[in-house]
């Protein structure tokens, strides 16, 4: 099972060995959903990136509030 690295605003916060890029974004919209509801405040942003194995970009998500 390949494993997932989560970058937010360019910190790690973590590897997670998933089945494939699909559950991977479902982790990604969860985890950003946790983020936007409990730390997100107004004229703030964040991003995401999920990072592959060998370090490729897989997706990035970014929110912006304003």
């Amino acid at each position: 099972m390949p494993t997932y690295r989560f970058h937010m605003d360019a910190v790690e916060h973590g590897r997670v060995e998933l089945p494939d890029n699909a559950a991977a974004w479902r982790e990604a919209t969860e985890f950003c959903g946790q983020v936007v509801r409990d730390e997100l405040r107004p004229s703030g942003c964040l991003e995401l990136l999920v990072m592959g194995d060998s370090g490729e970009q897989i997706f990035k998500i970014e929110v912006k509030a304003s």
